[in-house]
């Protein structure tokens, strides 16, 4: 409930109402992880957390709120778009009767397949937004210093300049390179652990439902845009 309504301020022009759910949210969090933290420092254990405890008080690397905002983005990005990845992987998969089939067949595919519905269908459809530091020319489009930019993530994933036939799922294409985690010095952190939930997940339900199929052909989808995901997936055996 508080990753859901802190998140709540990824969206473009999030209301008041938003915004104030996100701030009691954030105070809610911050209050838990504060006394998570002075628990670890009198009972240490063998945790990120107390890693980063570590990394405060004996290496002066982070402050008291830096380990906070971390404990913070750690555990709500752990879950959040893994989940949606999920969802809407299994059903961009039983909406493709063909490629589901061809990874029942062939298991092995589901990393692969994992980088495929990441560009299919990303769980994150925007960038961080970024502030021109100086004017730049980006392919005939001038950005002036101080103007924010925010890369729509979900469309460069469909880029027919870059993908062959973009808008067809092939669990088997090769080079997919999603965008969905971004690139340079802001790659996500968790990129290494979702990519590997997600495969996991797929040879999975590969392995175990090969016949699963589809309940609501039509699922309902969370009411959000830059995060974007399903309420529920409805399935039979």
């Amino acid at each position: 409930m508080w990753t859901t309504a802190a998140s709540g301020t990824l969206q473009p022009l999030p209301s008041l109402d938003v915004q104030d759910a996100a701030d009691r949210a954030s105070e809610a969090f911050e209050a838990y992880f504060a006394a998570l933290v002075e628990e670890r420092r009198r009972s240490p254990g063998d945790d990120l957390l107390t890693k980063l405890i570590t990394a405060e008080n004996e290496e002066g690397r982070l402050s008291h709120d830096e380990l906070i905002s971390n404990a913070v983005l750690l555990l709500a990005a752990g879950f959040e778009t893994t989940t949606n990845l999920l969802g809407n992987g299994l059903l961009a998969l039983l909406r493709n009767p063909d490629q589901w089939r061809r990874l029942v067949n062939e298991p092995g595919l589901a990393a692969n397949a994992t980088e495929e519905l990441l560009r299919y269908d990303s769980p994150v459809q925007m960038a961080t937004p970024r502030v021109a530091t100086t004017d730049v020319e980006i392919d005939g489009c001038t950005i002036r210093e101080s103007e924010t930019v925010v890369a729509i993530v979900g469309s460069g994933n469909r880029d027919a300049e870059r993908f062959d036939e973009p808008d067809r799922l092939d669990v088997a294409r090769e080079d997919p390179s999603p965008l969905s985690f971004g690139a340079g010095p802001h790659f996500c952190l968790g990129a290494a652990l979702a990519r590997l939930e997600g495969a996991i997940a797929f040879e999975a339900v590969a392995r175990r439902l090969p016949d699963i199929e589809l309940v609501d052909v039509q699922p309902p989808y969370l009411p959000t845009f830059n995060l974007h995901g399903l309420q529920s997936l409805r399935v039979r055996t």
